[in-house]
């Protein structure tokens, strides 16, 4: 099997985070907890953590500089808002929270492309018609089967999710996922119930209801050759979700995760992924609290 993996990403430093009061409406992993007094510079140190311990791993990583010009909270969170794909492919997303929206800033899609060798699928305008697809957190992407799987909901808009697919030439398997085994609040985001290596899938099957569309997903999962590792509810309550699989630059696989997830998801799940690759991880609870997000949403890939 390809490998679907990449050794160099960039993360956006934080500026003027906290909680975002825009998407808390339907984020149920934004906690309401006691806000640090000095709130910037503790996230300052998670984030520098995160950040160390891929570069001392052997990940390139470009830091994008903060900017504290606009009130864009979730800033440290830019694979909603951006996606580089093989094939010098640019995608630009249309975002839930208008204050989100702030964090499109083309002084990093300039870095990103100081020559102007991408083609960017700018999908921006479907805000204007009040529907959203929230990059690699709407979806989780399968990049050797080229198959995006989605969680429907307010953030991920079925005939956006088409449209993209359609135009990066990969099969949708979408699905609508749970925040509870009773309760009627949908999952936010894909990312945070479900991640897919290389040679792995880690999927919380369970908060998908529907019988159908939870053996379609685990039938196609299957068919990829993948190992499937089951999470719970309480896993990805630890953001157990929220992983990624990469590289580094001497070709090592790597998988990252918070310091919370290796601690406090099923020790079956860690020792499974140890299989596949050296975990790493780095202490990031108020970002995870605050922010509703975790080390899969503050890096974003680089594939050229």
């Amino acid at each position: 099997m390809a490998d679907q993996s990449t050794s160099r990403v960039f993360m956006v430093a934080p500026g003027n985070f906290r909680r975002n009061e825009e998407t808390a409406v339907n984020n149920a992993f934004q906690k309401e907890v006691p806000v640090p007094k000095d709130l910037n510079a503790v996230i300052q140190r998670e984030f520098n953590a995160l950040r160390d311990v891929l570069t001392q791993s052997g990940v390139q990583v470009e830091v994008m500089p903060a900017d504290t010009m606009y009130d864009a909270p979730d800033a440290i969170f830019p694979n909603n808002w951006i996606s580089l794909h093989e094939g010098n492919r640019m995608v630009l997303y249309p975002m839930y929270a208008p204050n989100r929206r702030l964090e499109r800033r083309q002084d990093i899609i300039d870095r990103l492309d100081p020559n102007g060798e991408y083609q960017q699928i700018d999908l921006t305008a479907e805000e204007n018609a009040g529907r959203f697809l929230e990059g690699t957190g709407s979806m989780v992407l399968d990049r050797i089967g080229k198959v995006a799987y989605a969680a429907l909901g307010p953030r991920t808009d079925r005939s956006v999710l088409h449209s993209w697919a359609e135009q990066m030439g990969y099969k949708v398997m979408g699905f609508h996922s749970y925040q509870d085994p009773v309760g009627d609040t949908l999952i936010y985001h894909t990312n945070v119930l479900m991640s897919i290596g290389t040679r792995w899938a880690a999927v919380c099957l369970e908060s998908i209801r529907s019988e159908e569309e939870r053996k379609a997903v685990r039938r196609q999962l299957k068919n990829s050759g993948r190992e499937i590792l089951e999470l719970t509810y309480s896993d990805i309550a630890s953001f157990g979700g929220n992983i990624l699989e990469m590289r580094s630059a001497s070709g090592e696989t790597i998988i990252v995760m918070s310091s919370r997830s290796r601690t406090e998801i099923d020790p079956k799940i860690v020792r499974a992924l140890e299989r596949f690759g050296s975990i790493i991880d780095a202490a990031i609870p108020t970002i995870e609290d605050l922010g509703g997000g975790g080390v899969r949403c503050m890096i974003a890939e680089v594939f050229s």
